[in-house]
């Protein structure tokens, strides 16, 4: 009897032994199924054998019965499963384990997705490996926020180089334009007696053109300022491009009166676009004004256009001396930079030409550049199908 009772007592110890077993593993099932993070584990064939509801969720699988035995290639393209099988080949192979690094993967729906992912070698009896186990975290988000940041420091760095380059403007333009006036009005005052009519003419007109340029660059710099506060109000209409070139160029009469330049506008007479009115106006007086300074005296400037299908392009073209390799290259942009002497050594503020590319962007135009096969440069301003369309409305 005694010998009956300790195997009896052995028995039951066995058998709360296996039930603790299965209380561990109902635990240990629970918990890894509420846990946020993909958990995964796969035999020495790659083959899935664990997999907890997230893991599961993400395959597009309801139960484990419909993963057991299969791999990444039964649930992912190609080209993603095979990166991931190579992982795992790897840590199986040397027994190195693969930590937090990011995987792209497609989600259900194809959508772009990333995840952090761990693989760690998984050991049975005699310490040989016998698959792997895998955690995986969906970090999609975290990249969008870093990826936004990183939009926000190089907006905030941009916004900076402008406002560098418009406190180096204040700084120099304002500064030579107002002494350069200074200068001459007190010439003019002082000894306006003594002068000839010829001498007060010639000093009328410079205080003439130091007044008119003054002027442009205080308009662009409201332009620009306007620009970086959101406040231009785009207003589209149907403006006729031949009309609205001779009314621009009216504005430069003196200057090219000066200079001897001849402005030929062959737009043709009957082309409209729909368009802002006021932002194509300051991006044409720039492009005009810009070739004005670069052409040589007695020559001309070229204003034609060209239709296609779904597009209509103007060009400005004058025939001076162009512009240097070195500027071409940021020619647009608002940053400090070397500035070129016009043909009569007038000053550009550097200026115009982003104000007018930033102005085209938000118009939807396309403004560009280049260097003309003899002298000269032509600068294009291309209407895109948009600002055609919308004539026939």
């Amino acid at each position: 009897m005694e010998t009956l009772s300790k195997s009896l007592q052995q028995i039951s110890s066995n058998y709360l032994t296996i039930d603790q077993l299965k209380d561990e593993n109902s635990f240990i099932r629970i918990l890894i199924d509420h846990l946020p993070d993909r958990i995964f584990c796969k035999d020495i064939n790659c083959k899935f054998v664990l997999n907890n509801k997230a893991h599961l969720k993400v395959l597009g699988s309801k139960s484990q019965f419909e993963v057991l035995g299969k791999t990444d290639y039964d649930f992912r393209p190609v080209e993603i499963a095979e990166a991931s099988y190579q992982d795992d080949l790897r840590v199986i192979k040397t027994g190195e384990k693969i930590e937090n690094k990011e995987e792209y993967i497609l989600d259900l729906e194809g959508n772009e997705r990333w995840s952090l992912v761990t693989k760690v070698p998984l050991f049975g009896v005699e310490k040989k490996i016998v698959g792997l186990i895998g955690i995986s975290r969906d970090i999609t988000q975290r990249k969008k926020d870093l990826e936004a940041i990183r939009s926000k420091n190089c907006e905030l760095t941009a916004i900076n180089e402008a406002k560098d380059r418009l406190f180096e403007v204040l700084a120099t333009d304002l500064k030579s334009h107002f002494e350069s006036f200074i200068s001459l009005s007190q010439d003019l005052s002082q000894n306006y007696h003594s002068m000839s009519i010829k001498k007060l003419q010639s000093l009328s007109l410079s205080l003439y053109n130091s007044s008119k340029n003054l002027h442009k660059l205080l308009i662009n710099l409201v332009e620009w300022s306007a620009l970086q506060r959101g406040e231009v109000e785009i207003i589209p209409e149907k403006i006729n491009l031949h009309d609205f070139a001779e009314a621009v160029i009216s504005e430069f009469i003196e200057d090219v009166e000066g200079k001897g330049i001849q402005i030929v506008n062959s737009i043709s007479e009957d082309l409209k676009v729909f368009a802002d009115k006021h932002s194509l106006w300051i991006i044409l007086s720039n492009l005009i004004s810009n070739a004005v300074k670069f052409s040589y005296k007695n020559s001309r400037i070229d204003i034609s256009s060209f239709v296609e299908s779904s597009s209509v392009k103007i060009e400005v073209k004058d025939f001076g001396i162009g512009i240097s390799p070195g500027l071409m290259d940021n020619l647009f942009l608002f940053k400090k930079k070397e500035t070129q002497l016009g043909t009569e050594n007038e000053h550009g503020t550097g200026i115009g030409l982003p104000l007018c590319k930033e102005l085209s962007n938000i118009n939807k135009f396309k403004v560009s550049a280049q260097k003309n096969s003899g002298n000269g440069t032509t600068f294009s301003l291309e209407f895109t199908k948009v600002h055609i369309d919308n004539l026939k409305k």
